[in-house]
């Protein structure tokens, strides 16, 4: 009889290993499957920023460009504004004439 009733305990110590076991390997395999989710999700978020990024230069560079132009449009305006004035100087008008007439173009 303590021979059946120790063979029951092992069986019984036994299954219930093999179901620890198993449920372990089960919350593993989860745990698993939730870092490969992860994992993915880092790698969309790292693709967006680079593509982010490399939107930001773009517009950058487009803004810059813009801006270059902007400045060559308002320089090229006040020297040709320079370039009247000596002109109306040289017709012998007088200086509040000139500002008078560039204030007028402006």
């Amino acid at each position: 009889m303590k021979g059946d009733f120790d063979a029951q305990i092992n069986r019984t110590m036994q299954l219930t290993n093999e179901l620890r076991d198993d449920r372990l390997e089960a919350e593993l395999r989860g745990i698993k499957r939730q870092r490969d989710e992860l994992q993915d999700q880092l790698a969309e978020l790292r693709g967006q920023r680079s593509l982010h990024l490399g939107e930001l230069k773009a517009l950058c560079s487009h803004l810059a460009d813009e801006l270059d132009d902007e400045d060559g449009i308002y320089k090229s305006g006040v020297e040709s504004i320079q370039l009247w004035a000596q002109q109306l100087q040289r017709q012998g008008l007088s200086e509040s004439e000139i500002d008078e007439k560039v204030a007028r173009r402006g």
